[in-house]
């Protein structure tokens, strides 16, 4: 929101006056969302499954822009074993992944960053889930 401010009072200090600033203050923000939204019209989430968007449509926009399509997969992973845990780093596409057993024998799984998808062949950002799951990230087992 200070961006809409500083607009707002660049309007008002070259002597435009108050009625240059509301309109500034009253459009910008309709104009943003318009700007914004239009380029994702009719466009889902790349490579989107069952699981829900936390942004939602512009979340898809931005996973869209920054998803690294047509990628080779993690050749090294960074991975240490702290007691019950597995952490796991992959540093060329940064992703932090964290496992840990459950009491029935699951895993706990929470993951953020540049995550690898085997069947898309991409890496998709950005990414932050945590979820039970029944084994280990197979894609991350190097």
């Amino acid at each position: 929101m200070e961006h809409i401010g500083v607009v707002a009072y660049f309007a008002q200090d070259e002597g435009k006056g108050t009625e240059m600033f509301q309109i500034v203050r009253i459009l910008l923000l309709p104009l943003l969302t318009l700007m914004f939204s239009l380029p994702m019209a009719g466009q889902g989430c790349p490579h989107a499954g069952l699981d829900h968007r936390l942004l939602g449509q512009p979340g898809c926009w931005i996973q869209r822009k920054l998803t690294i399509e047509s990628a080779q997969p993690p050749s090294k992973i960074w991975s240490f074993h702290p007691g019950k845990f597995s952490v796991k780093i992959d540093p060329k596409h940064p992703h932090l992944l964290i496992e840990w057993p459950t009491s029935s024998g699951e895993l706990w799984r929470f993951r953020v960053g540049y995550r690898w998808d085997a069947n898309a062949r991409a890496y998709i950002f950005p990414a932050m889930a945590l979820k039970k799951a029944g084994q280990a990230m197979k894609e991350y087992q190097l």
